[in-house]
């Protein structure tokens, strides 16, 4: 085992900026081609040099480096992946440390989860419980069927404005307001009079619950595909397809 660990080709932490772990078979053999300059099949420590250019570069936080400091990063980059001890690092080696930091599930999935969970259990307890608050009401069949239907149709109309702002604001904002119009609707819910605007009280609350499910599930599963690889992804989204059912 000692062994196998030793031999093991690890990605350098420097070069997570670089985003190597998050591209597709193709982009990463494009990048491995690109970095190796003179087309031999290999990344030597001279050519390694760019690659602690470009990560610097990425990172603002990172002075830049003098020559020395450059080789230095270069050969310790070579030597992190290099399994054979040779000093260069071939297309197989790259890929499979590439592959070995892309394969672990990131832990920010569980919370995530774990607030889809509550999300979908107050979804789940509203459905049974509607048809007491509309008999309690004095509501028809057909305006139980209308306040059922409004959560659905506020959805599907905010389903692609969410996604949109998502992209515009970021995904945390619709992780916060989803959850806080999730809450607010379900409390409409409780304290819906039960008078002739009872249907009306009903409809709203319902249609802000709708409202507040769809941002959330749309900054939930951008947030969650931003922070999965192509290696990860079935496993970063089973938690969230498991808390929805």
């Amino acid at each position: 085992n000692s062994n196998s660990n030793s031999n093991k080709r690890v990605l350098p932490n420097s070069l997570s900026s670089l985003n190597f772990k998050y591209m597709e078979t193709d982009e990463l053999r494009e990048a491995f081609r690109r970095y190796d300059q003179n087309s031999d099949g290999w990344i030597d420590a001279k050519e390694a040099v760019q690659l602690v250019k470009d990560a610097d570069h990425s990172n603002s936080s990172i002075d830049r480096k003098n020559c020395a400091e450059l080789k230095v990063s270069a050969e310790e980059i070579i030597r992190s992946m290099d399994r054979n001890n040779d000093k260069k690092i071939c297309w197989e080696e790259f890929r499979e440390a590439v592959e070995h930091a892309a394969t672990p599930v990131s832990s920010r999935v569980y919370p995530i989860s774990g607030t889809m969970l509550i999300n979908f259990t107050g979804q789940g307890v509203m459905v049974p419980v509607l048809p007491f608050l509309a008999r309690a009401a004095g509501l028809s069949t057909s305006e139980l069927g209308m306040v059922t239907a409004s959560s659905a149709l506020a959805r599907i109309v905010s389903n692609v404005p969410a996604a949109l702002a998502a992209e515009e604001f970021g995904r945390r904002p619709m992780l916060i307001v989803g959850p806080m119009l999730g809450a607010m609707g379900m409390l409409g819910l409780a304290l819906a009079p039960s008078d002739s605007h009872a249907f009306f009280s009903l409809c709203a609350a319902n249609t802000v619950c709708g409202f507040g499910s769809a941002i959330t599930m749309a900054g939930c599963g951008l947030y969650l595909t931003d922070i999965s690889t192509p290696l990860n992804r079935a496993r970063t989204m089973a938690p969230l397809q498991f808390a929805g059912k």
